[in-house]
């Protein structure tokens, strides 16, 4: 699918999501975006940091931080207490 976004998305931090009727809007900042893997488990795969133009339309995904690109930051941030799993292993 192509998408249209004037912006640099750097595909080692940032995931583009969504499809037509589903995506972020203005006030989903910071809410997780979730995918269940071939278990069904469920992970956080990012967290949302920006709406694409509109709501859920299939030009414009939302964009969402990598969770796994920050997992160095998130063991030391807790001490080791959590850490991350990539979706795709487990």
């Amino acid at each position: 699918m192509e998408f249209e976004y004037s912006g640099h998305v750097d595909e080692e931090l940032m995931i583009c999501a969504g499809k037509t009727g589903k995506g972020s809007c203005k006030q989903d900042t910071g809410g997780p975006l979730l995918v269940q893997n071939k278990n069904g488990s469920w992970f956080q795969y990012g967290i949302t940091a920006l709406f694409g133009m509109s709501c859920g339309h299939d030009k414009h995904p939302g964009i969402y931080a990598r969770v796994s690109a920050f997992c160095d930051f998130v063991s030391k941030t807790t001490n080791g207490t959590v850490n991350c799993q990539n979706p795709d292993t487990y």
